[in-house]
């Protein structure tokens, strides 16, 4: 499943689904839950508890991309406390403007439908 996400802080989350594939089961009952727990984090007190930032996650520098309009840092995350509403994974930074274009990541705690 490809996701658009857009931010508005400090509590707004909307997701538009740009394409998937594979099962539809899969998609309804797992991705589609967590859409609506990403959300959920967004706009509960969890907020705080789940922001990209230092007090929640350790970072790591993992690489480097260059590019013609400033290349991007990977960064590897790992979340300091574990719970269904952070991830483990990298993090794509503009080199530019240092906005965060990509997360690949993985729920650090296995969530419970």
């Amino acid at each position: 499943m490809t996701v658009q996400a857009t931010y508005d802080r400090p509590s707004s989350k909307e997701f538009t689904i740009i394409s998937q594939s594979g099962s539809k089961l899969i998609a309804k009952h797992v991705f589609k839950k967590l859409l609506e727990s990403e959300k959920e984090a967004a706009q509960s007190a969890m907020s705080a508890k789940t922001q990209l930032n230092r007090n929640n996650y350790n970072f790591a520098f993992a690489g480097y991309e260059p590019s013609n309009t400033g290349g991007q840092y990977i960064l590897r995350v790992e979340p300091k406390v574990r719970s269904k509403y952070v991830y483990r994974g990298l993090v794509r930074v503009d080199g530019a403007d240092f906005a965060v274009t990509r997360i690949e990541a993985e729920p650090a705690e296995n969530p419970s439908f």
